[in-house]
C-alpha cells in the first residue's frame, strides 16, 4: 500500500503561536473558532494535535476545599 506523507504543521504552528501571543488566557475552543473566522481549512483534531504538541494547555485551577465546621449547639 501506499503511504501518504502528512501535511506540514508549520502553519498551524505559526498561526497558533500568533494567536496565544496576544490572548494567552485562551484555550482551544476559542483559539479553534478564531482560526475558523480568519477562514483557516484546519480540522479540529489537527489543531488539538498540534495544541497539545506545543503544551499550550492553561492550567486548570482546582477545586477550592472549604473546611469542615462543627456543628455548634
Amino acid at each position: 500500500y501506499y503511504k501518504h506523507k502528512r501535511p506540514s504543521d508549520d502553519e498551524v504552528i505559526d498561526a497558533l503561536l500568533a494567536l496565544v501571543e496576544r490572548h494567552q488566557r485562551w484555550g482551544l475552543p476559542k483559539l479553534f473558532k478564531r482560526l475558523r473566522n480568519k477562514g483557516k481549512p484546519w480540522n479540529k483534531k489537527r489543531v488539538e494535535r498540534v495544541y497539545n504538541m506545543l503544551k499550550l494547555n492553561l492550567r486548570r485551577k482546582g477545586k477550592r476545599r472549604v473546611p469542615t465546621r462543627t456543628p455548634e449547639p
